[in-house]
């Protein structure tokens, strides 16, 4: 995959003959975080908490929406996980984020123990960013 590099050049003109030239360089950086998520659930029970997605970058605004995803999963990997919900993103400005609450329901078939909740952003790579390698987060959680 090629990566996109944008270059940013402002020009000011601080008086007869003098300039003053500033640049920045770089891609949106998406990263997804859990909030407020419990700490255990039982089969079958409707939980709350919010997903936060955050372009992390310091200067670069993202030009294409995405989309979060929240999985569950007895590993810490997407791999044979389940999705539970997702909702789309638009374009996020630099240092900008947006929380969405929401509830889910665990399913009645998940093993009991240990679990996790996977929040991903940017799941159909519309962002070409800085860090593709940070856009997951894991929440621990123990189905009962």
């Amino acid at each position: 995959m090629k990566k996109q590099l944008k270059i940013v050049i402002a020009v000011t003109v601080v008086g007869a003959g003098a300039w003053w030239l500033a640049y920045a360089a770089g891609n949106p950086d998406y990263q997804a975080k859990i909030l407020n998520a419990p700490s255990s659930a039982n089969r079958g029970q409707q939980i709350s908490l919010t997903i936060c997605t955050t372009n992390a970058a310091t200067l670069e605004k993202a030009l294409n929406y995405s989309t979060t995803r929240l999985y569950i999963n007895t590993s810490s990997n997407i791999t044979g996980s389940v999705e539970l919900t997702n909702y789309t993103v638009l374009a996020l400005l630099a240092k900008a984020y947006t929380n969405w609450p929401t509830s889910v329901t665990i399913p009645t078939n998940r093993p009991t123990g240990h679990n996790y909740l996977l929040a991903v952003c940017d799941t159909q790579n519309t962002v070409t960013e800085s860090n593709e390698n940070n856009n997951t987060n894991v929440w621990n959680i123990t189905i009962n």
